[in-house]
């Protein structure tokens, strides 16, 4: 072991592996040597935990006796871009130099997707075809005091059928595992991760006063009560920092909000009050959106180049989806919203396969309603009703309602 880390430092160009995380590794292999099942390594974001790992897996537990030569290390990663679980592969299942014994060796971690692994009829299978000595769980940060997918497939089942299994989780918010143990289905040992000197990240970016901490319960738009009247305002940090933004000519600020509905309203607020000084536009999904997400980017980024691939999930926007596939006729008429007020709606109907494609949004969604009207008892759902009816008049001999759960 001494020879492999004198051998990674002298050569840090060709390994990309530093001090902090040899230092890391072994803290990690400590921890696994005391006999740990549960640990989570925190490590900030962007400081080296693909290194660690890697050292850890490939140098310091083959070295401490805790991997055999048959044996594996299980990575899985819960990140679904695609991009991040190709990097993973290469960089952690990428053969590494063993200086001992002057040779090239393959890999003892293998990357796997969460959803693949869980998806399988029998995970634990998974573990004994690779003789899997040690799960690590890559960007553990779901779960935050609600029962998580992983918390319930991983101790409620696999640690059951498998008892003496090991887990580490590795991320800069390891809510899962610490909710493991909070819950008492677990006991954790958290090993800190050392930084390099030269880290600048969010800690350092809020001593500086570069970044703010927002408060817990901060929402950009805030909502009281008013006798029985919900009444909207812009919570005061907002102002905050749009009036930063207006000192500068080209100043640019991002606001997120939960959905489209609030976000609309806040537009409206942020309009009424700043329309002389800054431009605020709506960009999401839904209609009622000044652009959609594509054409949000190109007027911020005019260069962009964005490749369209529409999905829906049977909300707002799903006629339109369908259509840029299907190449339908939008058949437009004016049917009752969900109080039976007059509304514009459409639906997509194909006359070769007679069949109508309904989405429930256009006549009795959420898009047709102010942001104090949603109530289930007193709106209907008629106006979809009248496009069905519409439909079947033209001939339509299938009918495909779309909707949201």
């Amino acid at each position: 072991l001494e020879q492999n880390i004198i051998d990674t430092l002298l050569n840090t160009g060709r390994t990309g592996i530093f001090k902090n995380q040899i230092i890391n590794a072994l803290r990690i292999g400590i921890s696994l040597k005391e006999g740990n099942q549960n640990m989570a390594f925190l490590a900030s974001m962007q400081s080296g935990k693909s290194g660690t790992i890697y050292f850890l897996c490939n140098y310091v537990m083959p070295a401490i006796g805790l991997i055999g030569e048959y044996e594996s290390i299980l990575f899985i990663t819960s990140m679904r871009d695609t991009d991040l679980y190709d990097q993973n592969c290469r960089v952690l299942q990428r053969e590494y130099y063993d200086a001992y014994s002057n040779k090239t060796m393959p890999s003892k971690l293998k990357v796997m997707k969460m959803s693949d692994f869980f998806n399988r009829p029998n995970p634990h299978k998974v573990v004994n075809d690779f003789n899997v000595q040690l799960i690590i769980r890559d960007e553990d940060q779901y779960g935050c005091g609600e029962e998580s997918s992983f918390q319930v497939a991983f101790f409620n089942e696999l640690r059951r059928r498998i008892s003496d299994i090991k887990l580490l989780a590795v991320s800069a918010t390891p809510y899962d595992i610490l909710d493991a143990q909070f819950n008492g289905d677990a006991d954790v040992d958290v090993i800190v991760g050392v930084r390099p000197k030269e880290y600048y990240g969010i800690t350092e970016m809020i001593r500086d006063g570069l970044i703010e901490n927002i408060p817990n319960d901060f929402k950009p738009l805030q909502s009281q009560k008013i006798e029985g009247v919900t009444v909207y305002s812009v919570h005061p940090k907002v102002e905050q920092y749009v009036n930063h933004l207006n000192i500068f000519d080209d100043g640019l600020g991002v606001i997120r909000e939960s959905n489209s509905i609030r976000a609309s309203e806040l537009r409206e607020l942020l309009l009424k009050k700043y329309k002389k000084s800054c431009k605020v536009i709506l960009i999401g999904s839904n209609s009622i959106c000044d652009f959609s997400i594509n054409e949000g980017i190109k007027e911020i980024i005019p260069g962009a180049e964005i490749i369209e691939l529409p999905l829906a999930d049977g909300g707002d926007g799903t006629i339109s989806v369908i259509n840029y596939y299907l190449k339908g006729d939008v058949i437009e008429l004016v049917v009752s919203d969900p109080f039976f007020r007059p509304a514009n709606a459409s639906y997509l109907y194909s006359e070769v396969s007679q069949t109508a494609f309904i989405e429930m949004a256009e006549a009795s969604g959420l898009k047709l309603l102010k942001t104090h009207e949603p109530d289930c008892k007193n709106t209907s759902t008629f106006g979809t009703g009248e496009l069905i009816l519409d439909a079947i008049n033209k001939g339509a001999k299938t009918i495909i309602d779309g909707k949201k759960n």
